[in-house]
C-alpha cells in the first residue's frame, strides 16, 4: 500500500444526527505516515474549500452510510462535515481556528480519563523511581505501589530473537492508583523518539494485543514482566 497519511475527527450523521468519530487515510498530501485532525494545517497553497474525503462512511449508530468532507481555510482543517451540510456551506464566510484544537481537547480528554499517551518526556537515568514515591502523568499525581521491567527473554536461539531485540524497548513499568483507580505507566525509550509516558487501564498483563481493549497494558513481544 505504500506511504500514506491519516485524517481523524468527529461528524455529525445525518440520519440519527449522532457526533461520530471517523478516521480515513489519504495519499493526497506528503504522505508522511502524519495524523491530522481539526486545527491542523494541512492543505498547500493556503487553499480555503471544501471537498469530499471519505464517501459511504458508515454511521457507527445507526449504520446508515453517508459521505465526508473536510474544510479548510486557508490551508488548516476547520471542521468535517457530511454531505446534506456540504449543501449549505460557504467556506469563504468561514474563519480560521486555534492552531492545534483537535490535539489539546484529545489530550485534555486522555488527563480526565487518566489512560493513554503522554505529552512529558523522560530522563531514564531518573527511573526508576521507590514504592510508595509519586510520579505526575497526564496531569495525574499517582501513587506507585509496585515496580517491574520488561526484560526480553526469547531464546537467542530463535528466529524471532533479532526481531524481539531489535523492537525492544528499555524502561520501567509502575503499578499505581490515585482517585481515578489503579493503573499502570509505562516509562521507555520509545524506538526513534524521547523517552515518554503510557498509561493504561489495570485489567491484567497482555501477552498479545486486544483491539477490542485497545487501552490495557501489552508486555513487549519476547518479553515477562520481573518485579524490582
Amino acid at each position: 500500500m505504500g506511504m500514506f497519511d491519516e485524517i481523524y475527527g468527529e461528524v455529525k450523521c445525518p440520519h440519527c444526527k449522532k457526533i461520530i468519530g471517523f478516521e480515513t487515510q489519504t495519499k493526497e498530501y506528503d504522505c508522511m505516515m502524519d495524523r491530522y485532525t481539526i486545527g491542523d494545517y494541512m492543505e498547500k497553497g493556503n487553499v480555503t474549500s471544501a471537498s469530499l474525503i471519505e464517501k459511504d462512511w458508515y454511521c457507527t449508530d445507526c449504520k446508515n452510510p453517508f459521505d465526508v468532507s473536510i474544510v479548510f481555510v486557508r490551508g488548516q482543517i476547520i471542521k468535517f462535515i457530511n454531505n446534506n451540510e456540504f449543501k449549505d456551506i460557504n467556506v469563504n464566510k468561514l474563519d480560521n481556528i486555534e492552531e492545534g484544537l483537535g490535539h489539546r481537547l484529545e489530550y485534555e480528554e486522555l488527563c480526565i480519563q487518566g489512560v493513554g499517551y503522554a505529552k512529558e518526556t523522560v530522563d531514564l537515568e531518573e527511573h526508576p523511581k521507590n514504592v510508595g514515591s509519586r510520579i505526575k502523568v497526564l496531569n495525574q499525581d499517582w501513587l506507585i505501589t509496585e515496580i517491574y521491567k520488561e526484560n526480553l527473554v526469547t531464546d537467542k536461539g530463535s528466529r524471532v530473537y533479532s526481531l524481539h531485540k531489535l523492537w525492544f524497548e528499555n524502561g520501567f513499568v509502575y503499578k499505581v492508583t490515585n482517585k481515578l483507580g489503579d493503573r499502570f505507566i509505562r516509562v521507555a525509550e520509545q524506538i526513534g523518539f524521547k523517552g515518554g509516558y503510557s498509561v493504561f487501564y489495570d485489567e491484567g498483563n497482555y501477552k498479545e494485543y486486544d483491539h477490542r481493549s485497545p487501552h490495557n497494558f501489552i508486555i513487549q513481544f519476547g518479553c515477562e514482566l520481573e518485579e524490582i
